[in-house]
């Protein structure tokens, strides 16, 4: 009688052949250690074919990687898988931002395409949107690239807008290993452009109003 074999199924006409014991060696190194023992205890009662078939049921399940949460870069699923969404809202609260800077970059997330991590908003276009005047928007929008938060990275074409050629802007989202990075990098941003802006009111204090020559 031919024997079956550990891949052979039910019923189907045997076209493998027979397991040696060699077989059974090589799996049950695969084996937890604590199993050897019941793998040996095998060898006693079953044949090669019979003990390879029990014992692949003791091999541990393979890993699965788990499934992302976002279809985004990989940037985004580093960020997203610290602490989820939550966390991610908790290390963008700690950047130090201000509430205009948080908001254009809040804007410019949910602006965010998912598969490029880019965002190709105008500036007026976000001025109208979060409230704020053109200039109020443009210094904030400098603080957040200063800081390595946005990234230009040229210009794109908006069909919505009939051809209308917008800045483009990667948007780079902090992850637990460089959110310190990010809140050095806000910190000096702001710092700089607070001196930026004395400096223009210190000139604009100091240039004497003209008067109309009679």
């Amino acid at each position: 009688m031919t024997t079956p074999t550990a891949l052979q199924d039910v019923g189907a006409t045997p076209t493998l052949k027979p397991l040696d014991w060699a077989t059974f060696d090589a799996l049950k190194q695969q084996l937890p250690p604590e199993r050897h023992d019941e793998a040996d205890k095998l060898s006693y009662v079953h044949s090669p074919d019979e003990a390879v078939a029990i014992m692949r049921q003791w091999l541990p399940a393979p890993a699965v990687e788990p499934a992302p949460t976002d279809v985004d870069s990989v940037e985004t699923g580093k960020a997203l898988a610290n602490g989820g969404i939550f966390g991610l809202i908790g290390r963008i609260s700690k950047l130090g931002l201000t509430p205009n800077q948080l908001a254009v970059y809040l804007y410019f997330i949910g602006c965010r395409n998912k598969k490029t991590g880019q965002a190709w908003q105008g500036m007026r276009l976000v001025a109208k949107h979060a409230g704020m005047s053109l200039s109020t928007v443009q210094e904030a929008r400098d603080v957040l690239i200063a800081a390595g938060l946005l990234a230009p990275v040229g210009k794109q074409t908006e069909k919505r807008r009939h051809g209308r050629e917008s800045n483009s802007y990667h948007v780079n989202l902090p992850s637990r290993a460089d959110l310190a990075m990010y809140q050095q990098q806000v910190a000096a941003a702001r710092e700089s452009a607070r001196l930026a802006r004395k400096s223009r009111e210190t000139k604009q204090q100091g240039e004497e109003p003209r008067t109309a020559v009679v």
